[in-house]
């Protein structure tokens, strides 16, 4: 699978559902952490990266770390 589709597999809805509900019933610390220091490195990444595909590809699997480290952010709020 091509990283480009993995982004967008991981982006659906349903999916994104299954790993919250999966992280919220056995997250660990470790995992939590490991999570964490992923996205990190990630954006480290995208800082270092001059091609700006690169940079987009870094910040978006940062993106999908945090998301799952943390859960996706409530739909009500983003729409105010």
């Amino acid at each position: 699978m091509l990283a480009t589709d993995l982004v967008k597999f991981s982006e659906s809805r349903t999916l994104r559902g299954l790993v919250q509900h999966s992280l919220e019933d056995a997250m660990t610390k470790h995992e939590h952490s490991y999570l964490l220091a992923r996205a990190e490195e990630e954006i480290e990444k995208a800082q270092q990266s001059a091609d700006p595909r690169a940079v987009s590809a870094h910040f978006q699997l940062a993106e999908l770390y945090l998301d799952s480290a943390y859960g996706e952010p409530d739909e009500a709020v983003n729409s105010e």
